[in-house]
């Protein structure tokens, strides 16, 4: 990895990592339907204007367009939703450094689902060590919000993380299968847009939003979340898969939640108990764990190596 792409990887974990925190400052001011909304607004007016400089034509398949619609629902109105209303103030919150360590799970998730869905994404024996450690590092995250003031409340937050989590996981296998040939950046503009269609109405609808009295502060945070976290971080993403392979992109998997832990700390005066960095340990060691690749094993020496062995 030269330094330019290291730099990229860092500066996209920032930016993902500090999504947390914004999340939970515009959930202070703005209902969560409403900020969602407003948020991919402004990622998919950005990702659109860079389909429209590069030249790049969308996809006018109906089967096509479901699948990005599809998208839309399992990557960002329903993950985005779940996070934003467990940050929001109220007896369900949670702090933005635990709703992003939970978040880290996805890679754990999606190895699950894709088992069961994608004929070359079989369980091995590490990825089934990796689940394992992933789901306590989850455990521990969790079993405070069993005995906390809260009680069964406060554990509706951290559900609905882990729900998010879930469906994130189940985005990214759909995308597998069904839209692979796609560019991603095609992807990720469609199926913002779809969510926007989706979101406004549901938004006027259910949380009849009141902005005119809404603080600079909340303002901010959506311009943060939609120019950067929606936006110009889908840009950096997709670059990275193209220059260094999905592989090594996935390392912001493990960087982000630990933005996302210091900042809350740091700017939102969020404590940092013993159980939250060991479940940031456990879930971000079985994230690793299950997307490393075994190394091939070398062909022998001499006559008795054949083709065959080599390949299994």
């Amino acid at each position: 990895m030269n330094r330019k792409d290291s730099i990229a990887l860092l500066l996209l974990s920032a930016i993902w990592g500090s999504s947390y925190l914004f999340i939970a400052i515009g959930a202070e001011a703005l209902p969560p339907i409403t900020l969602v909304a407003i948020r991919l607004l402004i990622g998919a007016a950005a990702l659109q204007i860079v389909l429209r400089l590069r030249g790049i034509r969308l996809p006018r398949s109906p089967k096509v367009l479901a699948a990005l619609a599809f998208m839309g629902l399992v990557n960002n109105v329903i993950p985005f939703t779940l996070i934003t209303w467990a940050v929001t103030p109220g007896p369900q919150q949670l702090n933005s450094g635990l709703a992003a360590v939970l978040t880290a799970a996805v890679p754990i998730f999606t190895v699950i689902i894709a088992h069961f869905a994608l004929k070359d994404e079989r369980f091995t024996a590490l990825r089934a060590l990796g689940v394992l450690v992933g789901f306590a590092g989850v455990a521990a995250l969790m079993s405070p919000r069993l005995s906390g003031a809260g009680g069964d409340q406060s554990l509706s937050g951290a559900a609905a993380v882990v729900g998010a989590a879930i469906s994130y996981a189940v985005a990214v296998t759909f995308s597998r299968r069904v839209l692979s040939t796609l560019p991603p950046i095609v992807i990720g503009a469609m199926q913002m847009t779809w969510s926007v269609l989706l979101l406004i109405p549901l938004s006027l609808l259910v949380d009849r939003p009141s902005l005119a009295d809404t603080p600079a502060r909340a303002w901010f945070a959506v311009a943060w979340l939609g120019l950067l976290g929606s936006g110009i971080a889908y840009i950096l993403f997709f670059r990275l898969i193209q220059s260094i392979g999905a592989t090594r992109t996935a390392m912001v998997t493990y960087l982000m939640p630990v933005v996302a832990v210091i900042l809350g700390a740091v700017f939102n005066d969020e404590s940092i108990h013993w159980t939250l960095i060991a479940g940031l340990l456990l879930v971000v060691g079985g994230a690793a764990l299950v997307n490393r690749k075994p190394k091939p094993r070398p062909a022998l020496a001499g006559p008795v190596a054949t083709p065959a062995a080599g390949a299994r």
